[in-house]
């Protein structure tokens, strides 16, 4: 008897898996993080896709709050340059990008859910990235992801929204957040000129 009913379960959860729709299970980590070397520089990362379990999407959607000593602002324009990377997940397809601020210290970003057509998902896919000005003040900046699905998203081939997971990467965070350390222009200098012996260094020998 009590073989039976681990038989009949056995058999229940493999109908649900064959007959349910696929879930999304998208999870994505900041990656190509770009320090600026002076006051109105350039600070940029990008959203990857660290793991893909999904087949085909036809939209992505991301958005994060700011939060640090200074003040980012952001840059449309290398934002959007993304798209003409071929590694961007819609490479040629995009649909048209949306940019947009919801709250205040928060930056959206999106491939158009209105038009998108199934794109298959990868790992190591580019999915957005997020430029910004830097001010020019150092220090810890934290970037948290809203996994509400009304901001952050997947949206599959049945043009359903559904949930994406975070994880850091090499940046310390949490389950939807992160944070980068700018240093004061004059260590990157230090930096830059202590990679150039380096290299100068390993040439000579």
């Amino acid at each position: 008897m009590r073989i039976n009913k681990t038989i009949a379960a056995v058999l229940f959860v493999l109908c649900c898996l064959i007959f349910s729709p696929q879930a999304q299970c998208v999870i994505i980590t900041p990656s190509n993080v770009a320090l600026p070397a002076s006051a109105g520089g350039i600070f940029s990362f990008d959203f990857v896709i660290s793991d893909a379990t999904s087949t085909n999407a036809t939209a992505f959607g991301a958005t994060v709050s700011v939060s640090g000593p200074g003040t980012l602002t952001f840059n449309n324009a290398d934002s959007n340059a993304v798209i003409y990377n071929v590694n961007y997940w819609v490479h040629g397809n995009s649909y048209g990008v949306i940019h947009g601020t919801p709250m205040v210290n928060s930056y959206s970003f999106s491939d158009n859910p209105l038009y998108g057509n199934p794109e298959p998902l990868a790992t190591g896919d580019i999915m957005t990235r997020y430029a910004f000005i830097w001010d020019g003040t150092n220090g810890d900046y934290t970037f948290a992801l809203n996994l509400n699905t009304l901001y952050s998203f997947v949206q599959n081939e049945n043009y359903i929204k559904e949930t994406l997971g975070f994880a850091p990467g090499s940046y310390p965070g949490t389950s939807n957040s992160f944070t980068i350390t700018v240093p004061e222009p004059c260590t990157l200098i230090i930096f830059a000129f202590g990679s150039s012996a380096v290299l100068l260094k390993r040439r000579g020998r």
